[in-house]
């Protein structure tokens, strides 16, 4: 049998595996290679999906990537770096589709996923803002401020204003820190106590403030911060 049926029957036999099994029969490696027989045909594509855990760490790592970063690997193109960037936003729609459904995002837990989705990978430090209506469901989150910790500022009066536009009840606040460590700063505590008191003045409530990175997180309000 010539190299390429051989590719060809151990990439239906990974197929089969995961229908049969489900992801939590494979390792994360063998996610990613499954993953790139979509992209990448008639090569042995094990050693590149290897060589993506070995860089980038775990199979959050390589989805979290940059495209750049992607590139400089051996075998990747464009074609697979489109792949890696679109499961990354489907799987980032679902879980905030997932969010809508359970009616639960004030829960930490989900948060906190909710927030990695959208900014842990981030290079820049980002605030995203959440809004919640009165039963926990998400109306909406945006992008508030991005930069370097030295240069971002965020407004309690904008803030508060954005909640407003959204009619929201309750309002999610996350910020990722690209260093990796999500223990909060001084600033961050006094920001967040400000913030609180701010929203109560105008009875909205501060559901949680959640910093994360990509391998953390920190809740302030399990913290009893606010």
């Amino acid at each position: 049998m010539d190299k390429k049926n051989l590719n060809a029957g151990h990439r239906k036999r990974i197929r089969q595996k995961l229908l049969k099994n489900g992801e939590e029969a494979f390792f994360d490696y063998e996610l990613i290679e499954l993953l790139l027989t979509f992209s990448i045909p008639f090569r042995d594509v094990k050693p590149i999906a290897k060589n993506l855990i070995s860089t980038f760490d775990d199979l959050k790592g390589v989805l979290g990537a940059a495209p750049d970063e992607l590139m400089k690997i051996k075998g990747i193109g464009e074609n697979s770096v489109a792949l890696i960037q679109l499961l990354k936003a489907i799987n980032s729609r679902y879980l905030r589709e997932m969010c809508k459904e359970f009616n639960n995002l004030k829960s930490p837990y989900l948060l906190t996923e909710f927030a990695k989705s959208k900014i842990s990978d981030a290079k820049r430090e980002n605030y995203l803002l959440i809004f919640l209506d009165s039963k926990g469901n998400l109306i909406e989150c945006e992008i508030f401020d991005h930069g370097t910790p030295k240069d971002i500022k965020v407004s309690v009066n904008a803030i508060v204003s954005r909640c407003y536009k959204y009619d929201a009840s309750y309002l999610a606040l996350a910020h990722n820190h690209p260093s990796g460590d999500c223990n909060p700063s001084t600033a961050d505590i006094n920001f967040t106590k400000k913030l609180n008191e701010a929203l109560k003045y105008n009875e909205i409530e501060l559901s949680d403030h959640i910093i994360v990175s990509q391998y953390s997180s920190y809740s302030m309000k399990i913290h009893n911060i606010f």
